[in-house]
């Protein structure tokens, strides 16, 4: 009779593989990064907006006092460049992380990953698909991730909204002078982009947290 406990001989074959775990590449950092500079934006829009109230407060009507927006209100242009600057590397850190967490996917539960991982990113730049597509590759995702689509609902009605809103939005400002005080509009769209960035930032990171998980498996 064999001895259970003697040591396995040289030639024992080598222990299979887990299922679910060969190939997957951790996404927590191209997440993290994505959405720290997410922050930055959404901080340079905020700070911007405020910027732009304070300096209608205490502007008035008067030449000298519209004068005074710049020396009270700060530098102009930079809460501007601090938005801009900091969406452009967010989105293409988003990208990236997105196009990672779909091979993962594929990998983890191909059966419920409808979207590629280059059309779960190339989608954003096709009229009319990127209304539908983005939400289904993220809902894939989570599917395969963590077993349900806890979280995605509610990122791409954020987004979607906050887009849509953010082009009327555009729209208005331009036909208004440059320094006006912000409307009601503005303060509500401000608070969306808030609740956006708090939906982003959940669906990120709980995706990142599940597939690191099973990296680390």
């Amino acid at each position: 009779m064999e001895n259970p406990y003697q040591a396995p001989s040289s030639d024992s074959p080598p222990p299979l593989p887990v299922e679910g775990v060969e190939g997957l590449k951790n996404p927590r950092l191209l997440g993290l990064l994505g959405i720290c500079f997410y922050a930055l934006s959404t901080l340079g829009e905020i700070a911007h907006h405020l910027q732009r109230s304070f300096a209608a407060g205490v502007a008035m009507a008067s030449l000298h006092a519209h004068d005074s927006y710049y020396v009270v209100a700060g530098v102009p242009g930079v809460f501007e460049w601090l938005m801009v600057g900091a969406a452009l590397p967010s989105m293409v850190f988003f990208f990236m992380w997105k196009y990672r967490a779909a091979g993962n996917g594929w990998i983890l539960n191909p059966s419920v990953m409808k979207v590629t991982p280059a059309m779960a990113v190339g989608c954003y730049f096709i009229p009319l698909v990127n209304f539908v597509l983005p939400c289904k590759a993220m809902a894939g995702i989570a599917l395969a991730s963590y077993g349900n689509t806890r979280g995605v609902a509610l990122w791409w009605t954020t987004q979607l909204v906050s887009m849509i809103g953010g082009i009327a939005l555009g729209a208005i400002l331009a036909s208004r002078p440059e320094h006006a005080a912000p409307t009601l509009m503005e303060h509500l769209y401000i608070a969306w982009s808030i609740a956006t960035f708090v939906a982003a930032w959940k669906i990120v990171t709980e995706i990142s947290k599940a597939q690191a998980e099973k990296c680390m498996a």
